[in-house]
């Protein structure tokens, strides 16, 4: 059986407004990466991704 012990309330409100606010910058840093960041990326990567494909079915019709 776990023992009891005293635990100040300012520790609780300490963890609880700690936690909400690495919680907030989380979701904040999420809607960054796909508001801006993924917009940016992401017409480089399918233009990669295609280059890739065609570069490798060439490679393949060469064997």
């Amino acid at each position: 059986m776990r023992r009891y012990y005293y635990r100040s309330p300012f520790a609780t409100i300490l963890r609880w407004t700690l936690g909400t606010g690495t919680l907030i910058l989380f979701l904040t840093g999420l809607q960054w990466l796909f508001v801006k960041a993924l917009p940016a990326i992401l017409p480089f990567t399918v233009v990669g991704i295609l280059v890739v494909a065609v570069v490798w079915s060439l490679h393949r019709l060469r064997e």
